[in-house]
C-alpha cells in the first residue's frame, strides 16, 4: 500500500466504524500510528502503540 491507500482505507473504516471512540491515531511525515483508548471515548491512551504503518 502506499501512503493514498492507507489514507482512503482509514477514511473508510471511520465511516463504517466507531473507529475514533476506540482508538487515536495520526500521520507523520512518512508513516501513520495508532494507539488503544484506555476506554470508550476515553481521552487517554495506552502508551505503546499498537503498530505503525512506514511509507
Amino acid at each position: 500500500m502506499d501512503e493514498n491507500e492507507v489514507r482512503q482505507s482509514v477514511e473508510q473504516l471511520q465511516e463504517k466504524t466507531e473507529l475514533d471512540e476506540y482508538f487515536v491515531y495520526g500521520y507523520g511525515s512518512h508513516h501513520f500510528w495508532i494507539n488503544q483508548r484506555i476506554s470508550k471515548g476515553s481521552v487517554q491512551y495506552m502508551k505503546n502503540r499498537l503498530f505503525i504503518v512506514e511509507f
